[in-house]
């Protein structure tokens, strides 16, 4: 029976003292275990709340909003060292003497290929004098080869020099920088709402 018809019939019953006194007792039963449920729904017997609604917060429970930006080797090269080496290629090679460069002067020497003296009264013909390959070589020019050595490199940026900086961004492996904002026990009660008192007399 609910409140409402519980009322009606007490005032039927008005004619009738015993019916209206159980009828009294009835009422004031069902409004002492109303307000008994709604104090126990409310944490006022238990010492905590029954239905809370929980301060907002960031924090670990929420999951995570922001991981913290920055460089770092998660996020990719942006730069290598620039420097002369041999990955950027040969610049100049060093100077040296050599058969390689070519020949700037041959021995001086008596040979036929340089011509002949007039022949002797015992008819001896002298080859005359000058210089000349049969003679063999003096020196060889000046030059710059690859037999010599490098004497010096190209520069460049190559990943083989190193990192001169990282591109900068947001990873798990930096850290995290803010959580996302939520209501969870672990912020504390805002308030705690009243259980609704019809729902007890369905």
């Amino acid at each position: 029976m609910k409140p409402s018809e519980l009322i009606e019939e007490l005032k039927k019953a008005k004619q009738r003292p015993l019916l209206y006194i159980s009828l009294v007792f009835l009422l004031l039963f069902f409004s002492f275990s109303s307000w008994i449920t709604i104090k126990y729904l409310k944490g006022d017997f238990m010492g905590e709340c029954k239905n809370p609604v929980y301060n907002k917060g960031r924090g670990e429970s929420c999951g995570i909003e922001l991981y913290i930006f920055k460089e770092s080797a998660a996020c990719g090269v942006e730069e290598y060292i620039g420097k002369e080496s041999e990955y950027c290629g040969i610049s100049e090679y060093k100077s040296g003497s050599g058969a390689v460069c070519g020949v700037d002067q041959y021995n001086y020497c008596e040979t036929g290929a340089c011509g002949w003296n007039r022949c002797g009264p015992i008819k001896k013909c002298d080859a005359k004098e000058c210089r000349h390959p049969n003679c063999g070589v003096e020196r060889y020019k000046v030059c710059e080869h690859p037999s010599f050595g490098v004497e010096k490199y190209k520069y460049c940026m190559h990943k083989k020099h190193g990192v001169a900086k990282y591109k900068a961004c947001r990873d798990e492996s930096h850290g995290i920088e803010r959580y996302k904002e939520c209501r969870n026990k672990e912020f504390g009660i805002e308030k705690c709402l009243d259980p609704k008192p019809y729902e007890f007399w369905k």
